[in-house]
């Protein structure tokens, strides 16, 4: 029996989340379509995690089941799983417990895995010096305890597939902030740096020999960012995708304190300069497909959103 693909997309209630597993259905039927396609047309497990939002989790689950239609009846299946975990809650473990406990199949059964960590959240967008503890732990339970628990976990149980190459591949979904300080964003931004460092950490660990420089975000100066290099066994990349036309950047217009940068996110929804999350999650795909970052890279949406559909 051909071994399964399984991916993990957290946060997939709506917006980013959302967009990034309509866009893996898409293109495991695109690719079981395709029959001069290089893919693998092994049949996918995609598992969506969501908080507490069961009926935006269901909507997702909708939109992935038609996006992964095809005319095509030798086609793989692709076979759509929800789960409700809650990050925000006391025990992290449990949670994570929780959403690994629903993938359907036992580890042995899959030949590659993928993790997309994009649940995240805000935190209170408050200048330092008004923060309260319980403000701090919240956030950073959310953004960077529940991702590191969550990815010891899954390396744990897939630790099969540590040694194949493009066995197992780890997406933490970050962002400007994470290397740039905002106002009021001191929670968000600080969660967002160390979620970055945590998996940069993890890229040089797991793969020794793979690990890159650090990241210049050009196409030319990586280190074996060409169509066809060798992918390490488990390849991680921090992706930021922009500034994404979601619930969360309206959060920002309508919570943001009265500071200059309130305005200046104002002006790009009404310029239109926000991205759509469709977009960044197909360049985020190519990314994948193509591996053109160094392991452990922190790549911007900006940087690499003119790169070419894969051949």
């Amino acid at each position: 029996m051909q071994p399964r693909r399984l991916a993990i997309v957290t946060g997939a209630s709506k917006g980013f989340g959302r967009a990034i597993a309509v866009a893996l259905a898409a293109d495991a039927a695109a690719a079981a379509d395709d029959a001069a396609s290089s893919l693998p047309r092994t049949a996918l497990d995609l598992l969506l995690v969501g908080g507490r939002d069961a009926a935006g989790l269901a909507e997702t689950a909708r939109l992935c089941d038609n996006a992964a239609r095809t005319d095509n009846t030798e086609a793989p299946p692709v076979v759509i799983s929800t789960i409700l975990a809650d990050f925000s809650q006391a025990s992290v473990t449990d949670e994570v417990t929780t959403a690994l406990g629903a993938i359907p199949r036992p580890p042995g059964e899959y030949g590659a895995a993928l993790l997309v960590h994009n649940a995240g959240s805000l935190g209170r967008l408050a200048r330092c010096r008004d923060l309260s503890e319980a403000d701090i732990r919240s956030a950073f339970d959310v953004n960077l305890v529940a991702p590191a628990v969550l990815t010891a976990e899954f390396l744990r149980r897939f630790a099969h597939l540590g040694g194949v190459p493009a066995g197992l591949t780890i997406v933490n979904v970050s962002s400007l902030a994470a290397l740039q300080p905002f106002d009021t964003w001191g929670l968000y931004s600080t969660s967002k740096a160390g979620r970055d460092i945590f998996f940069k950490t993890l890229a040089v660990e797991e793969n020794p020999a793979h690990a890159g420089p650090p990241a210049t975000n050009t196409r030319e100066d990586r280190p074996g960012a060409a169509p066809g290099s060798p992918r390490p066994p488990v390849a991680v990349i921090n992706y930021a995708p922009g500034p994404l036309d979601t619930d969360m950047q309206r959060q920002i217009r309508e919570e943001m304190p009265d500071v200059p940068l309130r305005a200046a996110f104002a002006d790009m929804k009404e310029k239109n300069q926000l991205v759509d999350p469709r977009d960044s999650a197909l360049v985020l795909l190519r990314l994948l497909k193509l591996g053109l970052y160094s392991n452990g890279d922190h790549v911007d949406y900006y940087d690499v959103k003119d790169i070419p559909e894969p051949k």
